[in-house]
């Protein structure tokens, strides 16, 4: 600069964390700062000149590759060769050199063993990699793996180098933080999990009504209450659970209140939970990986298809036997009082489901226990269930089955809000035996029957009521597991592909951790991958493989 560095100043940062923010010389024309590279930890370094004015005017990215084994797991198995159904223990464990002189070698690692041929990709490209480079970028470096984990150059440095020049950091612009009273952000920080909802006119729901809404819990004595706005929506929140607890809502309003007299509150009024409106993320940019082949993807989807083919095949094997009435002389009450609420049918339905027989009702959703129910099959998320009986499509290829509760006909969004505490058994009526319940009915019929009868439909419905679920935080559920040694699977094929996932495995301060799974009927070789978080937040990866006969 002609004036010097007069009020300039130097900004060196890693992920947001500050190392060096030092004014520069005010005599000078250039400076020179030095970094001990040896003691800095890995990733994507932004330096950043200021000039007197606190606006940017030059920004350069640099990288330190990470050190060599330094960020690696060490996967190993007791032989390399199995068999099928045989079991398989492998030891996750980091490296030595980190554990003898870090108090910090506590790690959470996720495991997946899968075909070898379903990875895919370039090599190396994992956790580490987009922590260390690639997340901190504007666009992707291809084959980061191959620059980064390659034996230390001054060519390969060169090269990561050259493609930080053409990169820009993407987590902030300076401007922004410059001037933070005209920032606004493009998605609110969601402080927790919200209920909202709208209250309308209980004759017509589309006119808003203004009023209150009381929340409460009724298990657990909780209640609380807020204001609806001019347009009728209301919002309770924030918080923070995981899975789904029931909620009971009402509304009240008051009509032609005077200071003079006494106003009543009414509930009179129609209720309704709006939809999340989540953020539409663009997708990533696809990149394009330089020297790699789609044989392996080949593969893997031949592998996945054959694993399709045979599970149905079999499934098709299965024979359901007719249900089967043994009368008595004495008929139980409880018996006698199914039989006439299920007249419409001759209380013969093609499965049936007693809650009295399903231990822990109050964990489970209503979905579970459809999930119990032999041939009911239900695909989806929480709050975006699919259900369908299997081996049923009607000719206009729906395969959705019609819901009943206590013989009304409802939608898939009411069973949603029912507490699995009312529900007193399920029925499954297949084909066209369900033909004359309703719309829909050769896809089949689910019929869910309240413990209350069939007034516990009317009581929900009624004015000002609601009965809802609020979806919590997401909780990782443990992976399925064949096991072969239970009824009906001895001589199932298993043909899974992913053998085995374990989302949160814990490495202690002994640096190593012990864990097994089985093998399946597939044959080949498969990989363990092991990708994790050291308590600093450093990302480990490590595989081995091994080979199924």
């Amino acid at each position: 600069r002609p004036k010097g560095l007069a009020g300039a100043r130097i900004t060196v940062h890693l992920r947001g964390r500050v190392l060096i923010d030092q004014a520069l010389s005010n005599k000078k024309k250039e400076a020179v700062l030095k970094l001990p590279k040896a003691d800095l930890e890995p990733g994507v370094y932004v330096a950043t000149l200021f000039n007197g004015k606190d606006q940017p005017v030059a920004e350069r990215l640099f990288f330190i590759s990470p050190k060599k084994g330094g960020h690696k797991f060490m996967v190993s198995t007791r032989k390399k060769k199995y068999a099928a159904r045989e079991k398989v223990e492998f030891r996750v464990s980091m490296n030595m050199a980190n554990i003898q002189h870090d108090s910090l070698a506590k790690c959470r690692a996720s495991i997946s063993v899968l075909p070898e041929s379903a990875t895919g990709g370039p090599p190396s490209d994992d956790i580490r990699t987009w922590l260390l480079l690639n997340s901190d970028l504007s666009a992707l470096v291809p084959n980061a793996g191959e620059l980064i984990f390659n034996n230390a150059s001054l060519v390969r440095d060169q090269k990561i180098d050259l493609f930080l020049l053409t990169r820009g950091w993407r987590q902030f612009r300076w401007e922004m933080c410059a001037l933070p009273e005209k920032f606004t952000p493009e998605y609110l920080l969601e402080k927790g999990i919200f209920l909202r909802g709208r209250m309308g006119r209980y004759s017509s729901h589309e006119k808003a009504r203004q009023g209150t809404v009381i929340l409460t819990r009724p298990k657990i004595a909780y209640a609380e209450e807020t204001k609806t706005d001019e347009n009728g929506h209301f919002i309770f929140g924030p918080y923070t659970f995981h899975n789904t607890i029931d909620v009971l809502l009402q509304g009240r309003y008051t009509k032609n209140k005077k200071k003079d007299e006494k106003a009543k509150s009414k509930p009179f009024v129609h209720l309704e939970i709006l939809p999340y409106d989540s953020p539409k993320l663009p997708p990533p940019p696809l990149q394009a990986a330089a020297g790699y082949l789609a044989e392996p993807e080949k593969e893997y989807a031949e592998m996945s298809q054959k694993a399709l083919t045979v599970a149905r095949n079999y499934d098709s094997l299965v024979i359901n036997l007719d249900v089967v009435d043994i009368t008595a002389k004495r008929i139980l009450a409880k018996e006698k009082e199914r039989k006439e609420r299920t007249f419409m049918y001759g209380g013969r339905p093609d499965s049936r489901l007693d809650l009295a027989d399903i231990p822990g009702v109050t964990s489970l959703s209503v979905f579970d226990l459809l999930r119990k129910i032999p041939g009911v099959r239900v695909s989806g998320g929480i709050g975006h269930e699919w259900v369908e009986i299997r081996g049923q499509t009607s000719i206009n290829l729906s395969s959705t089955p019609s819901f009943f509760v206590d013989g009304n006909q409802v939608d898939i969004n009411y069973v949603r809000t029912m507490q699995t505490l009312s529900i007193d058994f399920i029925d499954v009526i297949r084909g066209n035996r369900a033909a004359f319940l309703g719309s829909g009915g050769t896809n089949g019929a689910l019929l869910i029957y309240t413990k209350q009868g069939p007034d516990a439909a009317v009581a929900q419905s009624r004015p000002g009521l609601l009965q809802t679920n609020i979806y919590g935080f997401h909780k990782a559920r443990r992976f399925p597991v064949f096991d072969p040694s239970a009824p009906g699977n001895q001589n199932r094929p298993d043909l899974r592909t992913t053998v085995y996932w374990n989302a949160d495995l814990r490495i202690g301060t002994a640096g190593s951790v012990v864990d097994a799974f089985t093998t399946s009927d597939q044959n080949g070789r498969f990989i363990i991958i092991a990708q994790g978080l050291r308590q600093d937040g450093r990302p480990f990866y490590g595989t081995t493989v091994f080979e199924v006969e």
